[in-house]
């Protein structure tokens, strides 16, 4: 058929060769026919297995000109809302747990080298930046996202990611500027008000505490 995407497993490719696996498990997600993008997006985001990736789709160019997508320069992450809004839109996908794409893991990996606070804070500006695109998508489609309480929920998730970021920061004023602009942007309100579930708002409410002193500092 004309579809909008067609999605693909793949393996991770380890330096030593030594541990080769599935990227999607097997057992979480199987293979489908032709479903509407919402609908695979729902069924991949309730896996928790799910990653937000560009190279394991091949997208219909008009599909992707129609809407206008495209990335912001410089922006890292992007996997993550991209993703969820072409998903969003798509109404014809197709998942296969064929596995036609090696993702090679190695030390001088880019995404593998140690940070220090400036790459932690340049990071946490990022991941900002991509909850609140995740939220104006989340605007943008009512309907659809309605029945899928993933979608608020990965942005409580990826907003935990951010708190975890800070708490790898050693300078304190560095530290302070960073959740001091969390807050002032509105990323902690965002965070809290898609935390659905009680799990993931008393993750939430222990590391508020800690991080809220920061913002309270003169």
């Amino acid at each position: 058929g004309n579809l909008d995407v067609a999605t693909c497993n793949g393996r991770y490719v380890y330096e030593t060769k030594k541990d080769i696996h599935p990227i999607f498990p097997l057992d979480r997600l199987q293979s489908t026919g032709v479903l509407p993008g919402h609908v695979w997006l729902k069924q991949a985001l309730d896996s928790r297995k799910f990653l937000h990736v560009t190279w394991l789709n091949i997208y219909r160019r008009e599909f992707i000109a129609s809407h206008r997508f495209h990335f912001e320069p410089g922006l890292r992450h992007q996997d993550i809302p991209w993703t969820t809004e072409v998903l969003l839109a798509a109404e014809r996908v197709q998942y296969t747990s064929e596995q036609f794409y090696d993702y090679y893991i190695h030390s001088e990996s880019v995404s593998h080298k140690p940070d220090n606070d400036d790459t932690l804070m340049r990071s946490a500006r990022h991941y900002m930046k991509i909850l609140e695109m995740l939220d104006a998508i989340n605007q943008r489609y009512p309907d659809k996202v309605r029945d899928i309480s993933a979608c608020r929920w990965q942005i409580a998730k990826e907003g935990l990611g951010i708190i975890h970021t800070f708490d790898s920061m050693k300078d304190e004023s560095k530290k302070h500027i960073i959740i001091k602009e969390f807050f002032d942007r509105g990323i902690w309100r965002l965070i809290w008000k898609n935390a659905r579930t009680f799990r993931l708002r008393w993750r939430l409410g222990r590391r508020y505490l800690r991080i809220k002193r920061y913002r309270d500092a003169a």
